[in-house]
Formats: structure tokens, C-alpha cells, sequence
């Protein structure tokens, strides 16, 4: 029998994978099309800082749901910020005049 910790871990394992897991359709997205300009840089620099901090507290509480699902939710979410950067001038440079 599964004991009501454990149901409370596999609850925070399961939210966590859903909301770390949320990113990859638009992670893919960009990856394929390289098209960045309706991604917002603020909004990615701000998720990537706030999941930096639970990240951090996961590890000082050494809560494992949290410390799994923000540092998989953070890689995903820093491959965004990444592309956002990488890819930032390719539509500039489509418009531009030749």
C-alpha cells in the first residue's frame, strides 16, 4: 500500500512533469522553424530566474519533486532563452532590404 508521503510525492512528480513538460511543443517548434520574434525575452528570463530559485530551494529543502521538475523545467526552459537569443536577428534579417 502506497502511503499518503509517497502519494504526496508522486502528486508534486506528476504536476511537475506536466508544467516542466509544457515548454517542449514550443521548444520544438522554435527548434524547427527558428522563428523567434513573437517570444517574449522578458517573460523566459523572468521563468528561467524564478525556477533558478526553486531550483535552489529544492536543494535546500532537499524536496526531490521540486529539485527534478524545475531542473528539467529549467534546461527547457533555457533552451528557449538560447534560441530566443540565437535566432533573435533572423527575422530582421528576412525584412531587411537586399
Amino acid at each position: 500500500m502506497i502511503s499518503p508521503m509517497d502519494m504526496i510525492q508522486i502528486l508534486g512528480l506528476a504536476a511537475g512533469a506536466c508544467t516542466s513538460l509544457a515548454a517542449v511543443p514550443q521548444l520544438y517548434k522554435t527548434w524547427k522553424t527558428k522563428e523567434v520574434e513573437n517570444i517574449s525575452l522578458k517573460m523566459f528570463l523572468l521563468y528561467v530566474v524564478g525556477m533558478s530559485m526553486w531550483l535552489t530551494y529544492g536543494i535546500i529543502k532537499s524536496d526531490l519533486p521540486i529539485i527534478i521538475t524545475n531542473a528539467i523545467a529549467l534546461t527547457f526552459h533555457g533552451m528557449m532563452l538560447f534560441f530566443k537569443l540565437k535566432y533573435k536577428n533572423k527575422a530582421a534579417a528576412e525584412t531587411a532590404p537586399a
